[in-house]
Order: structure tokens, then C-alpha cells, then sequence
């Protein structure tokens, strides 16, 4: 990861939406002097550790990414060359990691429809859901056809398994250890496409389903602009509690499948492009 290439595709990312952006305005937005910046992005000054602390989340990056671009800020530029070589092999693990969490993408993108997911947790109940396609498929609202086709394609990403049957029994399904994850904030169809079918069903449910059933509430508020990947990181920190809290209590008596859809995001009318 080379920072300065980093700074340079925001800024030409903001230039695009806003074309009287300049790199005074960028500067400005990350308090640095223009002058220094200029120095950074041509090479002929590098940026301190503490700096890049500070402007990482003025970079609109993820948690991830903004530690990416602070370790690799410290590669380059930390005091000693020990330090230099510890950042330097944190950065790899960290690449590393990334293009596993980019494998688990291309794995959703085979299965991004709503269905696969709900089928996968219908599953997860240890043996008491039977598993006749024709009651998973009433159970969806899909065909048993379809069920079919998504577990194929479940087994095709090794999200499921088929458990050799016992003498006179039928072979069952089993939900292997992996789990099917997304690097924050990447951009992908599939992912959208998936959102947008858990949408669509948070809809049908608010008029089809009593309040007891479900709970679906709003809250408006004004923030700053800067304060935003903080209000994404505690959203997921929450959803992530949230999913170990039930589960726990769930283990093998589940009755039911839900989702959880967050929805934050801005109600101004503006021409800023996502």
C-alpha cells in the first residue's frame, strides 16, 4: 500500500463530484498547510505517523483501510529501522488479509440473494428443521426448485456440506465452520443487490407483520460529516453483540429465521456521489 497513492485517488475522487475542489481545499480539509501536502504527494516530504493518525479518518476509509494507511505511513517513515520493519511486515499481514476478505467476496457474489442466507440459518438448527425441500421452500416462499439450485450453490463456496446418510436414512445438509464475509465498504453489485431484497422484505414485512412481530424504528439527528465512521463502527460493533447474544440463547431450539437491517444515512438533498 503506498499512502501518498492514496491521498492522490481521494483527492482526484473529490475533484470528480465537486469540480472546483483543489488541493488548497483538500489540505485544508485534512489541516495540512497546502505547501506540505504538495511536498507529500511529489515525494519530497513524508508524512509523520501522528499525522496520518489524524487525517485517517478525514480519508472517507474504512476502519480497515485506516489502518492500512497509518501502518503504512509508519513503513516508510517511523524513527528507528526497527520500527520500519515491524510496520513493514504488519502492513503484509494486513494485504494479506485483505485479498482473503476479497476471495470471501467473490464467494457471496455467488450466493448474494437473500434466500441463500435464510436457507443457510434454516440449517444452522442442528437437525431439528427437517430438511424435505418442499417445507424449506414454504418455509422461503420459494420454489423447491430453488432450494435445490441455492444449495448447490451453497456447497459450491463450501458454506455447506452433505453428511454421508447412516443405513436407511437420507443424506442431510450440514453448515460447514466458514462464513461468507464482505470487506467494509467495498463497492460490489451483489452486495447492493442483496441489500436492497433485504429492503424490499423490511418493507412487505411493516405492512404484513404486527408490531409484536417486528420493530422497525427511525432516528434523525444532526451530526458532522467527520463523525460518520465513527456512527458506522458502532453500528457494527453493535450488530456483532447483537448476533452473539442470540445465537447464544438460540443453540439448537431456533423457530424462526429474522433479519436485521440498519439503515444510516443522509436525508439532505445533494449531488455527492456514493
Amino acid at each position: 500500500m503506498d499512502y501518498r497513492e492514496v491521498l492522490r485517488q481521494e483527492l482526484e475522487k473529490r475533484k470528480g463530484t465537486n469540480p472546483g475542489y483543489s488541493l488548497r481545499a483538500f489540505a485544508r480539509d485534512l489541516s495540512l498547510a497546502p505547501s506540505t501536502l504538495s511536498e507529500i504527494l511529489k515525494c519530497k516530504s513524508g508524512l509523520s505517523q501522528q499525522k496520518a493518525v489524524q487525517i485517517a479518518p478525514r480519508l472517507h476509509l474504512s476502519a480497515a483501510e485506516q489502518d492500512r494507511f497509518v501502518v503504512a505511513v509508519a513503513a516508510q517513515h517511523a524513527r528507528t529501522e526497527v520500527e520500519r520493519r515491524g510496520s513493514a511486515a504488519r502492513l503484509r499481514e494486513l494485504s494479506s488479509r485483505r485479498r482473503f476478505e476479497i476471495m470471501k467476496l467473490n464467494a457471496f457474489e455467488v450466493v448474494a440473494n437473500w434466500h441463500h442466507m435464510a436457507l443457510l440459518e434454516l440449517l444452522r438448527w442442528k437437525g431439528s428443521a427437517p430438511q424435505d425441500r418442499r417445507w424449506l421452500a414454504a418455509q422461503l416462499g420459494i420454489t423447491p426448485v430453488c432450494v435445490e439450485e441455492a444449495l448447490e450453490r451453497l456447497r459450491s463456496v463450501n458454506l455447506v456440506r452433505k453428511v454421508p446418510a447412516a443405513e436407511g436414512e437420507e443424506e442431510r445438509w450440514e453448515v460447514t465452520d466458514e462464513h461468507t464475509t464482505t470487506l467494509d465498504d467495498v463497492p460490489s453489485r451483489a452486495v447492493r443487490n442483496c441489500h436492497r431484497q433485504i429492503l424490499e422484505r423490511a418493507i412487505a414485512a411493516l405492512e404484513g407483520q404486527s408490531v409484536e412481530e417486528r420493530e422497525i424504528s427511525s432516528l434523525v439527528m444532526a451530526v458532522t460529516r467527520d463523525q460518520i465512521p465513527k456512527a458506522k463502527r458502532l453500528i457494527r460493533e453493535f450488530q456483532d453483540r447483537f448476533s452473539q447474544e442470540l445465537q447464544l440463547s438460540a443453540d439448537s431450539s431456533a423457530d424462526d429465521v429474522v433479519a436485521l437491517s440498519v439503515q444510516f444515512f443522509s436525508l439532505l438533498n445533494s449531488t455527492r456521489k456514493v
